[in-house]
């Protein structure tokens, strides 16, 4: 990850750009936009579609990567 600057866990704001890792294939795999309240907003699936997600679910709290503000 290259572009924009590192965001910690604690000081994600909305608009930055979360990622995951190890969701539907081992490494970088995901990607949601953090629109504030401890929720992304991220394409879960083609069956789900776009969806609001709980970024403190112990799923996504487990798979995180990182954040980058662009």
């Amino acid at each position: 990850m290259a572009f924009g600057t590192p965001v910690g866990r604690a000081s994600v704001q909305p608009g930055d750009l979360i990622f995951h890792q190890n969701t539907y294939t081992a490494g970088l795999s995901h990607v949601g936009m953090y629109i504030g309240n401890g929720k992304m907003i991220n394409a879960l699936n083609e069956n789900a579609g776009v969806v609001v997600t709980d970024i403190t679910s112990d799923y996504w709290e487990s798979r995180w990567y990182g954040a980058r503000r662009l």
